[in-house]
């Protein structure tokens, strides 16, 4: 079990700058990592939809996808191709959403845990680094252009500096 890759996962407020380290990574170990992107429920049609527009039905949608994920990457990780796996949010989101949230159309903090506890938990791989980015809630709408839902346009912000070769050893520093 001790030569399985590891599973880094991205989480944070939005804005934080996930999606660009993301797209960075990418680019910095190409092929060598297999990429878990964040769902993104106005481009799901069909079954992969929200069940209900409400906040209680899209995370329990975002709970279920990372279910999925989790059963995928505890596949990917028996692979020998696969060397690091690299996810874009993860289920601590989604927790501290409904932790944070008590309005009466969210999901209760309590059901979200308990459906990870049940059937997220037991899914995932040994081995998964969490890193979480930090933002303030006026940097997080400054990089979203004043937007919550992030509508104007994420420029690469403060990952736009960083060098491959950092990147890389970034990527190494979590694999180690």
């Amino acid at each position: 079990m001790a030569d399985r890759p590891p599973v880094l996962a991205l989480d944070g407020p939005p804005g934080a700058g996930k999606t660009s380290l993301l797209a960075h990574l990418v680019c910095a170990l190409g092929d060598t990592a297999m990429w878990f992107t964040e769902p993104n429920a106005r481009l799901s049609a069909g079954l992969a939809a929200p069940v209900h527009p409400s906040p209680a039905g899209h995370t329990l949608w975002f709970l279920r996808d990372e279910l999925h994920k989790a059963r995928a990457a505890a596949h990917l990780v028996t692979d020998p191709a696969t060397s690091l796996l690299i996810s874009d949010r993860n289920h601590l989101g989604a927790l501290a959403y409904c932790y944070a949230t008590r309005a009466e159309d969210s999901l209760p903090y309590r059901t979200a845990r308990d459906f990870y506890a049940r059937r997220i938990a037991p899914e995932l791989p040994e081995k998964i680094l969490t890193a979480i980015l930090l933002v303030s809630p006026e940097q997080s709408l400054n990089r979203r252009g004043n937007s919550p839902d992030g509508n104007s346009g994420l420029t690469m912000g403060s990952w736009s500096g960083c060098t491959p070769r950092g990147l890389r050893a970034a990527a190494a520093l979590c694999a180690a």
